[in-house]
């Protein structure tokens, strides 16, 4: 799970009821764990760190996506739940197929531009992104006022190429920010100063050795 989904998700776990549940609608759930930040966080942000959440089986959504309920809640209770209980079989829903009909329900092509994230062909997909769709995402980046450099970002995917685009021991479940996260990893590293050479002869001032 990426930091991001994580501080998420405990921000969540105090908004919720005694039994882990509340509303999964974007909208409501970014009011409700970013009061202050609204104009830092969309709905589409909100949108894809649930994804997450519940592509890591931590968070279960039913009726249709309408509610969700924290997986393993032990908060004791104190007060009837004003939510609905999940079914048996609303809490064994696929992940997987889960995120899917989120995503394609909630997340508009135009929030998609917007944040400069493209489609993904698959949610969980481990072969991830081509050449193409890295090019065409750093176009988008680049209109956006990032400034990526296209080999950079073919770096950046290489490295998630050989370890099956995972974050972690998790499926990467956005490409996008997959690689903004490596990009700037690659910088950072890059930027450490080197161990100059040191031949013990002391250094004159202007230059040269004493």
């Amino acid at each position: 799970m990426s930091p991001e989904s994580e501080l998420f998700y405990r921000r969540l776990m105090s908004v919720v009821d005694d039994y882990g549940r509340y509303f999964a609608h974007p909208s409501l759930l970014r009011a409700a764990c970013y009061p202050l930040q609204l104009e830092k966080i969309s709905e589409s942000d909100v949108q894809r760190m649930l994804n997450e959440c519940v592509a890591t089986a931590v968070l279960v959504l039913y009726r249709a996506g309408k509610y969700l309920q924290v997986v393993k809640f032990r908060q004791q209770t104190r007060s009837k739940s004003k939510f609905p209980e999940p079914s048996e079989s609303e809490m064994l829903i696929n992940c997987t197929s889960n995120v899917k009909q989120m995503r394609s329900e909630s997340e508009s092509e135009s929030e998609s531009k917007a944040r400069g994230h493209l489609n993904q062909s698959s949610v969980l997909a481990s072969d991830g992104p081509d050449d193409a769709w890295i090019k065409n995402w750093v176009q988008q980046k680049l209109g956006l006022g990032a400034d990526y450099r296209l080999e950079e970002a073919l770096f950046a995917a290489s490295y998630f190429r050989t370890n099956g685009w995972k974050l972690g021991t998790n499926a990467v479940v956005d490409w996008g920010y997959a690689l903004e996260r490596q990009i700037g990893s690659d910088r950072k590293r890059d930027m450490k100063p080197k161990a100059g050479r040191f031949d013990g002869n002391p250094i004159r001032a202007g230059g040269g050795n004493l």
